[in-house]
C-alpha cells in the first residue's frame, strides 16, 4: 500500500510539475475538431472557415490553461478552508473533553486519555482526507510535547510525558508567545509545504484551558497524495468542463442556426432569472434560518424574515444599518470589523461557529453563524451570513442533561437491585445501592462479575407475565454470605458506552413465592373444610367454592366459578338464598339462611360474611362461609320442647301438690267419719264409695306427678293384669273409636314389684305411641305372659338376665319403623312426628322406667307391618292379704306434745283432730315465722316436729326443721309434702335424717310414723 501511494504521489507530482494536464488537453481538442471537421464534410456541412476553427481551438485550449490553473488553485483552497473548519470544530471538543488536564505524568492508559484518543480515531474516519491529527504542548525547557497522536503505539504503562518529543520547527514555531495561535485565532499555514514525502497542508488550531490560556496546539495534516489527486482532479475537471464547452460551441455553429442560437440565450436567460427568483424566494421565506447580505462598508442589503424572527429588527429597519450597530455586541465590534476587513483583503475567511450576538432591546442570541463571501455581477464584494438559533438546542440539551440526573438518580436511589449488564457476556457495566445491600457485595466486586455469578434461572416454566406486562425471568440468586434468594428479573435493552446492553430489575419474590404457597396450602385447606366457603368479587362473580360448598348446594366448583350471583338464584333454588344474602350484604354480616340442601330437605345455614379489601393486585371479595345448623335448630326445637314441658310439669306438679293436700284432708276427715259412723250401716256404703274415690283421685294425682317427672319411684306389689284393666279404661278414650284394643288376660295373677303410677305410664306412653302408627285405624293388642330365662337364652339378649320374668307385649298394625328410626327409637327428642305434634321423650321415658325397675324392653318392627313392644319385669310373689280394719283397730297411741306447720286450714284442722284422738298434745302454726314464735312461748317440751315442705312466709319446713333441731337436738322431725320435687332435688344428706311422707297420708301411716320416730 505504501509503494502503492509512493507511485501516485510521483505520478500527480510529474503531471501538475510539467503540466501534462495541458499538453493532453490541446491534443484531445485538436484531434476533436479536426474530426468533426471531417464528419460535417462527409454529410455536406457547410462549417466555419478553417482560421475560425483553429481559432477556437486555440481560444478552447488557452482557455483551459488558465480555467484549470484557476480551478486547481481553488480547490487547494478549499481543502485548506475544511482543513481549517476542522481544527476549529475539534479543537473546541477537545477543549470541553479536558484536553487541558492531560498531563505529563499522565498515564497513556488513562480513560480520560484513552477517550480523546478514540475520538481522534473517530474524526480520523469520519474525514477521510485528513491525515495525520495530533496536538502539541511546550514544555517548561522549551521542547514541543506531542499530547496526543492516533499513530502513537507506546504501552499503557508509559506517562505522556515518556512520548517522543515533537521536533518539527513548523510546528513548534506555533507555540511562539508572539504566534497569532496565542490571540486565539484559527490560524492555518496557507503554504504549500515541500519535503521528501511530497507537498502536504497543515493546518493549527489554540487549545485552551479553562482559564482561558492557550494550552496546546491542535495540529491537522492532509497527506500529499490526498493534495496532489484533489489538484489534478479539479485541474481535468476543468479541463472536461471546457472540452465539454468546446465541443459543444463547435457542434452549435456546426448544426444550428442562428435563430436557434438566440432562442436557446434567451431561455437561458430565462431560466437564470427564474433560478434567482427561486433561491431569493426560499432565502427570504426559509424558516428557522437566519440570512443576511452585507456589502463591502458591512451595511444591510438582505434581511429575511427568519432574520427578523431571530433578531426582533424589520426588513425595513435593518436595511442600511451596519453589521456592528446592529447585531454584534459591543465587545465584540471591533473585532468583527476587522475579521470582515482581512477577509476582504487577506482573504482569510471567517470560520464558522457559535456565537452570542445581540438581539433588538439588547438580549443576547445564541447562533451559529456561517459566512460566504462573492462578488456580485458589479464585481463589489458581498457577505452572506446565515444563523441559526441555538435556543432550541440549548434546551434540549439542557433537558437531555437534566433527564439524565433524574434517571441517574432514579437508577441509585429505587428500593429494587437494579444493574446494568453486557448483552451477550453478561457482565456487569453499573450496579445501584439497593443491590450492594441486598447482595453483601462491594460495589468493586459487583462490577467483576457477571449474571451468572449470581445464580441460575429456574427450571421450566422460565418465564412469568411482569407487573409490568413484559416476560419476567425468576432465578435463585446467592449472596455473598451464601443465602438462596429467590428473585424475578425484568430487563430492557439500552445502549451504554456504544455497547448493547440491557437494563435489569431484580424483585425479591422469596417472600411473595413463600405466601402464594401458604396460599395455596390454606385454600386447600379451605376447600377441605366441611363448612362451605364461597367468595364473590364486586361485580357478584364466583371465585372461590370449596368442596364443603359443592357437598352442601350440590354444585361443583368447576360449575359455579365465575358464574354471576344474579343468573346462579334464579336456576338454582339451594343457591337462591345465599345468593341474595351475598348480592344485599355490603358489610360484615351474620345470621341465619333459610334454604334447601342438594337432596331437597330444608336446611338451616348459620353464615357470616367478611369483606376482604382489594389492592392493585387483587380485587376486593365478600366471602361467606356457612355451617349447616339443622341438628342444632332441631335440639334447639327439643330443648324448647323439653323446656316447655318443664313449665308444663311444674305446673302439673304444683296442682298435684294441692290436689294432694285436699285428697289428704278429704282421706282424713272420711276415716274419721267412718269410725264415728261405724254402727250406721246406711252410711258405711256411702263412705266406702267415697274412699274409693278418693284412692281413684289419688292415682290420678300420682299420674300426674309421673307426667310432670315430680313422682318419687314408690316400688309395691302389683297385679298385672288389674293394672292393665284400669289403664284400659283410660286408654278407650285416647285411642279414639278407629282402634280396636284388645287386652286379655293371663291364665293366672302375675305379681311385679313396681310403682302402680310409673306401669301406668309405661303402658300409656307405648299405647299412644301405637295409635299415633294408626292413623287410619287398626288394632291394638296387650297381652301379659310370665317367662322363666336360662342364662343362655338371657345372654342372647342385651340388658337380659336370667331368672323369672313377666312379659308385657304391645302390639299395633300400624305402619311400622325403618331400620334408621328403629336404631334411634330411643334416644330422647328424637321423633318422626310433624312438629309441635312429638317431644320424642316418650319411648326414652318408657326404657328409663323399665330399668329403673330392673327390667328391659325389646322391640320388633318392619315397615308396613306393624309394631311390637316387649317390656320384660322381674316377677314377685303375690303379697299377703290383711283385714281391713277401723280407724282404731291396732293403732299405737301416745301423749307427747307434737308441733304441727301447715299452711292449709283444712289439713292443719282434720290432721290435729287426728293427733288428738290418738292422745297427743298438739300445738299448730301455719307458717316458719309462727312455729319459732310457739317454740319460743312453749311451756312445756315438745318432743315431735310435723312440717309441710312448702311454706309462705319465706321459710320452708326444712329451713323450720334445721334451726329448731340446732336448739334442740333432741327433737324428732316428720316433714310432709304433695310431691317430692324437693327431697328428690335435696337427696339423702338434704333430709337431715328427717322422716319424709308423702301426701296424702291415713292415719295410720302417720300415727306408725310417729311411734317409730319416737320409739
Amino acid at each position: 500500500m505504501a509503494e502503492r501511494a509512493g507511485d501516485t504521489v510521483m505520478i500527480s507530482r510529474l503531471i501538475l510539475d510539467w503540466r501534462l494536464d495541458l499538453v493532453a488537453f490541446a491534443i484531445v481538442v485538436g484531434f476533436s475538431i479536426g474530426c468533426a471537421r471531417i464528419l460535417a464534410r462527409r454529410r455536406g456541412i457547410v462549417g466555419p472557415p478553417r482560421t475560425r476553427t483553429l481559432a477556437v481551438a486555440a481560444l478552447a485550449i488557452v482557455l483551459g490553461a488558465f480555467v484549470a490553473e484557476g480551478i486547481g488553485r481553488i480547490s487547494q483552497r478549499q481543502l485548506q478552508r475544511w482543513v481549517m473548519i476542522f481544527a476549529a470544530t475539534y479543537g473546541g471538543d477537545l477543549e470541553r473533553m479536558g484536553h487541558a488536564r492531560i498531563a505529563a505524568d499522565t498515564p497513556v492508559g488513562d480513560a480520560g486519555y484513552q477517550a480523546m484518543l478514540a475520538t481522534q480515531r473517530a474524526w480520523l474516519r469520519a474525514n477521510s482526507f485528513i491525515g495525520a491529527l495530533y496536538t502539541c504542548r511546550r514544555m517548561p525547557d522549551g521542547s514541543c510535547l506531542r499530547v496526543t497522536d492516533t499513530m502513537d503505539t507506546t504501552g499503557p504503562g508509559t506517562t505522556v510525558g515518556a512520548r517522543p518529543r515533537c521536533n518539527d520547527a513548523g510546528v513548534c514555531g506555533q507555540l511562539a508567545p508572539s504566534d497569532r495561535a496565542h490571540a486565539g485565532e484559527a490560524v492555518f499555514d496557507p503554504a504549500v509545504v515541500q519535503d521528501e514525502r511530497g507537498r502536504w497542508v497543515r493546518g493549527f488550531q489554540p487549545i485552551r484551558d479553562e482559564a482561558g490560556k492557550v494550552d496546546a496546539v491542535l495540529v491537522v495534516e492532509v497527506p500529499a497524495e490526498t493534495w496532489g489527486l484533489t489538484t489534478l482532479f479539479a485541474r481535468l475537471s476543468a479541463l472536461a468542463t471546457i472540452f465539454a464547452g468546446t465541443m459543444l460551441l463547435v457542434g452549435i455553429a456546426y448544426f444550428s442556426r442562428q435563430q436557434a442560437t438566440l432562442v436557446a440565450r434567451e431561455q437561458a436567460g430565462r431560466r437564470l432569472r427564474e433560478s434567482e427568483l427561486r433561491f431569493r424566494s426560499l432565502f427570504e421565506n426559509v424558516p428557522s434560518i437566519a440570512v443576511q447580505g452585507y456589502d463591502r462598508d458591512r451595511r444591510v442589503i438582505f434581511w429575511n424574515e427568519a432574520s427578523a424572527e431571530l433578531y426582533g429588527y424589520t426588513a425595513a429597519e435593518a436595511l442600511g444599518q451596519r453589521l456592528e450597530e446592529l447585531i454584534i455586541p459591543p465587545p465584540m465590534r471591533s473585532d468583527v470589523v476587522e475579521l470582515i476587513r482581512r477577509w476582504a483583503e487577506e482573504d482569510v475567511p471567517i470560520p464558522p461557529g457559535e456565537l452570542v450576538l445581540m438581539r433588538k432591546g439588547g438580549a443576547a442570541v445564541n447562533v451559529f453563524s456561517s459566512h460566504v463571501m462573492q462578488r456580485n455581477v458589479s464585481g463589489d464584494l458581498e457577505m452572506y451570513c446565515i444563523d441559526i438559533s441555538l435556543a432550541d438546542r440549548n434546551r434540549a440539551l439542557a433537558a437531555l442533561a437534566a433527564s439524565e440526573v433524574n434517571y441517574r438518580t432514579l437508577f441509585a436511589v429505587i428500593p429494587h437491585p437494579m444493574w446494568v449488564c453486557d448483552a451477550e457476556t453478561g457482565a456487569f457495566l453499573a450496579v445501584n445501592e439497593a443491590a450492594l445491600t441486598k447482595y453483601g457485595y462491594w460495589r468493586e466486586e459487583f462490577l467483576q462479575m457477571s449474571q451468572s455469578d449470581l445464580g441460575a434461572p429456574l427450571p421450566a416454566p422460565a418465564l412469568r407475565p411482569s407487573e409490568a406486562g413484559r416476560p419476567a425471568l425468576e432465578c435463585w440468586h446467592r449472596k455473598k454470605n451464601g443465602e438462596p434468594l429467590r428473585v424475578e428479573l425484568s430487563s430492557h435493552p439500552l445502549a451504554w458506552g456504544g455497547r448493547k446492553a440491557r437494563i435489569v430489575l431484580a424483585q425479591d419474590v422469596t417472600e411473595r413465592r413463600n405466601a402464594e404457597r401458604r396460599i395455596v396450602e390454606q385454600a386447600e385447606l379451605l376447600d377441605e373444610i366441611n363448612e362451605a366457603v364461597v367468595a364473590v368479587d364486586a361485580g357478584g362473580r364466583i371465585n372461590f367454592w370449596n368442596h364443603g360448598a359443592a357437598q352442601l348446594f350440590g354444585r361443583p366448583a368447576s360449575e359455579m366459578q365465575g358464574r354471576l350471583l344474579s343468573e346462579v338464584g334464579h336456576v338454582d333454588a339451594s343457591v337462591a338464598a345465599l345468593a341474595d344474602v351475598l348480592r344485599t350484604q355490603h358489610d360484615g354480616w351474620r345470621g341465619e339462611v333459610p334454604t334447601r340442601h342438594a337432596d331437597g330437605r330444608a336446611v338451616y345455614l348459620e353464615t357470616s360474611i367478611t369483606i376482604i379489601a382489594g389492592d392493585s393486585t387483587r380485587p376486593a371479595l365478600r366471602v361467606s362461609v356457612s355451617t349447616d345448623i339443622t341438628p342444632r335448630k332441631e335440639l334447639e326445637a327439643q330443648v324448647i320442647e323439653a323446656q316447655k314441658m318443664e313449665v308444663i310439669g311444674r305446673l302439673a306438679g304444683g296442682v298435684a301438690h294441692d290436689f294432694n293436700s285436699i285428697l289428704m284432708a278429704m282421706a282424713l276427715n272420711l276415716e274419721m267419719l267412718q269410725s264415728d259412723l261405724r254402727d250406721n250401716q246406711a252410711a258405711q256404703p256411702l263412705l266406702e264409695d267415697l274412699r274409693a274415690m278418693n284412692e281413684r283421685a289419688t292415682t290420678l294425682v300420682c299420674q300426674l306427678l309421673v307426667f310432670a317427672r315430680k313422682h318419687a319411684m314408690k316400688p309395691q306389689p302389683l297385679e298385672v293384669d288389674g293394672a292393665i284393666a284400669t289403664v284400659a279404661k283410660i286408654l278407650h278414650r285416647l285411642l279414639g273409636a278407629h282402634v280396636t284394643l284388645h287386652a286379655p288376660s293371663a291364665s293366672g295373677e302375675l305379681w311385679i314389684n313396681a310403682d302402680p303410677c310409673m306401669f301406668d305410664q309405661v303402658l300409656l306412653n307405648l299405647c299412644v305411641n301405637a295409635r299415633d302408627a294408626m292413623p287410619d285405624g287398626g288394632t291394638l293388642t296387650i297381652s301379659t305372659q310370665p317367662l322363666q330365662l336360662t342364662a343362655d337364652e338371657a345372654a342372647a339378649t342385651p340388658g337380659a338376665r336370667a331368672g323369672e320374668f313377666v312379659c308385657v307385649q304391645v302390639t299395633d298394625t300400624g305402619c311400622g319403623m325403618s331400620p334408621m328410626v328403629l336404631a334411634h327409637a330411643f334416644e330422647p327428642f328424637f321423633t318422626t312426628k310433624e312438629a309441635g305434634k312429638g317431644t320424642g321423650l316418650g319411648l326414652a321415658t318408657v326404657h328409663g322406667i323399665v330399668h329403673q325397675h330392673g327390667g328391659w324392653l325389646t322391640v320388633e318392627s318392619e315397615v308396613g307391618q306393624g309394631t311390637t313392644f316387649r317390656v320384660f319385669l322381674p316377677q314377685t310373689t303375690a303379697p299377703r292379704g290383711d283385714a281391713e280394719d277401723d280407724l282404731d283397730a291396732d293403732i299405737r297411741r301416745g301423749t307427747e306434745t307434737i308441733l304441727l306447720v301447715e299452711d292449709d286450714p283444712a289439713v292443719r284442722r282434720v290432721t290435729t283432730a287426728m293427733l288428738l284422738r290418738f292422745g297427743y298434745k298438739v300445738l299448730v302454726s301455719a307458717n316458719g315465722p309462727q312455729a319459732l314464735e310457739v317454740w319460743s312461748k312453749r311451756s312445756f317440751p315438745i318432743q315431735v316436729l310435723i312440717t309441710d315442705v312448702v311454706l309462705p312466709e319465706g321459710m320452708n319446713g326444712l329451713v323450720l326443721a334445721r334451726r329448731l333441731t340446732a336448739v334442740a337436738p333432741e327433737l324428732k322431725v316428720i316433714v310432709m309434702s304433695g310431691y317430692n320435687v324437693e327431697m328428690m332435688e335435696a337427696g339423702s344428706d338434704g333430709l337431715y335424717g328427717y322422716t319424709f311422707l308423702q301426701k296424702p297420708v291415713n292415719s295410720r301411716t302417720l300415727a306408725s310414723a310417729i311411734r317409730a320416730v319416737l320409739d
